[in-house]
């Protein structure tokens, strides 16, 4: 019998405007739009390589404090090229590209319901 394996992981955002929050995803930070689901809209499913995000129809959760970090963390490749692919979309940046001590260099980009998304890049592998 096969071991079982983990594939992706999708969190679930509750968004105040649905198709809204689509277009975001879509024209400004390069998702593609995979399903959605409701007459209006209540539902739809935003992925880029293979990773991505549930928009559901609801109240988003207030942020607990100003230093909370992000929602949903991304490790990607070429950090400097995205970084500049979404400022030339006018991604909402909230925190500029920086390189952290555990190696890591990360930048933050809100939607417009207050989600924020960490891009990240492994430095300090080979």
């Amino acid at each position: 019998m096969g071991a079982s394996q983990v594939q992706a992981v999708f969190p679930k955002f509750l968004v105040r405007d649905v198709s809204a929050s689509l277009a975001y995803y879509r024209d400004t930070l390069g998702f593609k739009v995979s399903s959605t689901f409701g007459e209006p809209l209540a539902f739809g499913i935003v992925q880029r390589d293979g990773l991505g995000i549930h928009l559901k129809r609801g109240e988003p959760r207030p942020r607990r404090s100003a230093d909370e970090a992000w929602d949903a963390y991304f490790e990607v490749r070429d950090i400097d090229a995205l970084h500049a692919e979404l400022l030339a979309k006018s991604a909402q940046i909230v925190r500029s590209p920086h390189l952290l001590p555990y190696g890591m260099k990360e930048f933050d980009v809100a939607d417009p319901d207050g989600y924020v998304l960490c891009f990240a890049e492994d430095l300090k592998s080979p």
